[in-house]
């Protein structure tokens, strides 16, 4: 067996920064490669410059040459050191050819820069990505052709056949300046004509290295490179377009006209469209190669990287994915270490231990980046803290400067909304409409959306996502067993007078440990990443995807196993029978089945045969089916609630009649939740009053791991 080759170091080339620290080495190696690798601070090396700052090579050299003399700038660390070995002043990028940043910019701010390409293909494109970066900087710009270079050849080369330092500035002295009066980078010759404003403002923009792109619906970005950071911005949002005009203003010292803008960003749409790659945009929360991203909103574009290890804060232009900033969208703060999950007690009215479980078992699915989503319903009477818990939600999740929106009127409301938010809250919900509640099942579970975009005749806004949603309101608002089929559904206690505390301090007491809380849950959802692949469940519920992730997750809150399932299972319940008690069908179908043990008929038949188990008033109502389409269309909705409480539907085509069979199940096994073990409730009971709370709020039922009476207080 023939033995594999190992690589070895045959040279490592030192970047150094201004002050001459070792930052990183480009190591060429044999067989011929090249790598880069820093050091790890233990006398050792990382095979990796992932966060380090990258700088041409040679930059101290660079810094202390006389700025009066001419820089060479060529492709390898190799061609730098001979052209200093001739007592030339020369540099290259890190990476070989088309790397350049435009971070390097300023380092040749006025001073005479000769660009040396290497003869190929992708010397010649490097050559001229250089020089447009540096067209606004160098004093002087030239690139020089050597001649006679074999195909791929280089300076070395060139030096090595007989050419020398004198040989090089004679040539340059003869070569022609790019940033001259007649000439532009990419060498066509001007004619005496100015070119337009338009024509500047995007020359200006490619010399800024726009990074140009287009999303699959077509959208055009840019993402720039401003104050150190990197943001992304909508061509056609006035960001950017103040963004061209302050490029234009810093080089020419005045204003572009609002034409010349217009024109400059419809060429650079049309690049961004037919000469860009199409990339992923995403609002807050985005998902990659299985790791989750958090933009924090703030001044520096900066994000949480959580992985399935752990969690941490990261700079954009260590970000692989593209975020956008909606207007409106506010900052999170930096998350901390050290958080409890008890903390966030305080700050949540809630009836009992379960219901607080299924808060933050839907925060936790709030911040996966992939749903679908349960819609978390809170209904309580006035004074019963609805929207006080929406606002905490939703600044742990995807805090806003309007926090808390009205009802949306149409489902074109709620798309836009979607479009510009990751969480979506509504508060005091007065009305669902059946159109609105199949538009937040969409929303919710993954559906498309598409409508007229104002101003057109044809052109659609189409918006294809899932957003978790909260809303609140005073009564029941969801009565279609579809939307209460991705409900978790609160009922919030009133809030005694002792409990009750100042808005101010409230908030103030909030926002200190808003970081903590917010640490706890980015843990539970690295932990989530961590165990999602080995959680299984023993059935597989509506909500399927949901339970897995905060079961996923429940460990990360000292849960035992089966706490999260045990919370959901009764709310399921609860929800099944609201879903019968606000269909007018419901009981009429019930007392059907226990009639006739097993039913079958056609809908219109059905319809005779329910009339005999209601009275008129009923079937006068608005919801009572008017025909045998509607009645089929609302047994099929209500189908898997009456399943649940042992009474069968089935629908079949026989003898080209389309039948309904109704029908009792002796032993129900439907469960809308996987059957899990766990631990029966308890109260503690000592020959005491069993009264006990956690943080002031006051608990009677102990579910699996609540039951240590070291984390209660006696009331």
């Amino acid at each position: 067996m023939k033995k594999q080759n190992k690589m070895k170091i045959v040279k490592a080339y030192n970047y150094r920064n201004e002050k001459g620290k070792l930052l990183f080495q480009v190591c060429r190696l044999t067989p011929k490669d090249f790598r880069q690798r820093r050091p790890n601070g233990k006398q050792g090396w990382l095979w990796s410059t992932h966060g380090v700052d990258k700088v041409p090579y040679r930059l101290p050299e660079l810094l202390a040459s006389d700025p009066q003399q001419p820089v060479f700038i060529v492709e390898g660390e190799k061609d730098v050191d001979n052209l200093i070995g001739l007592k030339l002043i020369a540099t290259t990028n890190p990476g070989g050819a088309l790397k350049w940043s435009p971070d390097y910019n300023h380092y040749f701010k006025n001073r005479q820069v000769i660009i040396l390409p290497d003869n190929d293909e992708a010397g010649k494109k490097h050559a001229k990505k250089v020089a447009q970066n540096l067209i606004h900087e160098a004093a002087s710009l030239k690139i020089v052709e050597l001649p006679n270079l074999p195909v791929k050849g280089d300076v070395s080369d060139w030096l090595k056949a007989g050419g020398s330092a004198e040989k090089l500035l004679d040539l340059v002295t003869n070569a022609q300046s790019l940033n001259g009066p007649q000439k532009t980078v990419g060498g066509n010759q001007e004619s005496g004509r100015q070119p337009s404003q338009a024509t500047l403002l995007v020359k200006l923009a490619e010399s800024a290295n726009l990074q140009l792109f287009h999303t699959a619906d077509k959208e055009c970005y840019a993402t720039v490179k401003i104050n150190n950071h990197k943001e992304t911005m909508l061509l056609k949002e006035k960001s950017f377009r103040h963004f061209l005009m302050g490029l234009f203003y810093e080089e020419h010292q005045k204003a572009p006209h609002a034409q010349a803008v217009q024109n400059a960003i419809g060429v650079l749409e049309g690049k961004a469209l037919f000469k860009s790659p199409e990339l992923p945009i995403f609002t807050r929360v985005a998902g990659h190669q299985g790791n989750i991203y958090f933009d924090l909103g703030n001044d520096k574009w900066e994000v949480i990287e959580i992985t399935p290890l752990a969690w941490q804060v990261i700079s954009s232009h260590d970000c692989p994915v593209r975020f956008r900033r909606p207007r409106g969208m506010a900052p999170l703060p930096y998350p901390e270490t050290g958080g409890c999950i008890d903390e966030l007690r305080e700050f949540m009215n809630y009836a009992d231990e379960k219901d607080f479980i299924l808060i933050v078992s839907w925060l936790v699915a709030a911040l996966n980046a992939q749903g679908p989503y349960t819609i978390l319903a809170e209904h309580g009477e006035h004074g019963t803290g609805k929207s006080t818990n929406t606002r905490v939600i939703r600044l742990l999740v995807d805090p806003n400067k309007s926090p808390l929106r009205s009802e949306p009127r149409e489902e074109r409301e709620l798309v836009i909304a979607a479009n510009n938010s990751w969480l979506l809250a509504f508060d005091n919900f007065s009305f669902i409409s059946n159109k609105l509640s199949d538009a937040l099942c969409r929303l919710a579970t993954g559906g498309g959306f598409a409508t007229r975009e104002l101003y057109t005749d044809k052109e659609e806004i189409l918006f294809d996502a899932q957003r978790p949603v909260l809303i609140n309101g005073i009564e029941e608002l969801a009565t279609r067993p579809d939307l209460l089929d991705r409900l978790l559904i609160l009922y919030l206690p009133r809030i005694p007078e002792s409990r009750r505390r100042a808005e101010r301090e409230f908030w103030q007491a909030f926002e200190l440990a808003r970081p903590r809380i917010m640490g706890v849950l980015y843990t539970a959802v690295s932990t989530a990443l961590r165990n999602l692949d080995s959680t299984k469940l023993s059935s597989s519920p509506r909500m399927a995807d949901f339970t897995q992730w905060v079961v996923a997750a429940e460990t990360a809150f000292g849960w035992p196993e089966g706490t999260f399932l045990t919370a959901y299972k009764g709310n399921r319940r609860d929800l099944n029978e609201l879903a019968l008690e606000a269909s007018v069908i419901a009981q009429p179908l019930q007392k059907l089945a226990e009639a006739h043990g097993d039913w079958s008929g056609t809908a219109t038949a059905l319809k005779e045969e329910l009339s005999t188990f209601t009275d008129e008033e009923t079937r006068k109502q608005r919801s009572w089916p008017k025909d045998a389409r509607s009645l089929s269309g609302k047994v099929r909705r209500l189908a898997p609630n009456l399943r649940a409480v042992g009474i069968d539907v089935e629908f079949r085509r026989e003898q080209g009649e389309r039948l309904i069979n109704i029908g009792l199940v002796q032993n129900p096994s439907v469960q809308t939740v996987p059957n899990v073990q766990t631990a029966p409730s308890e109260t503690i009971n000592d020959g005491k009053d069993d009264r006990f709370a956690i943080n002031s709020k006051e608990v009677t039922t102990f579910l699996p791991g609540f039951s240590d009476k070291a984390n209660y207080t006696r009331l």
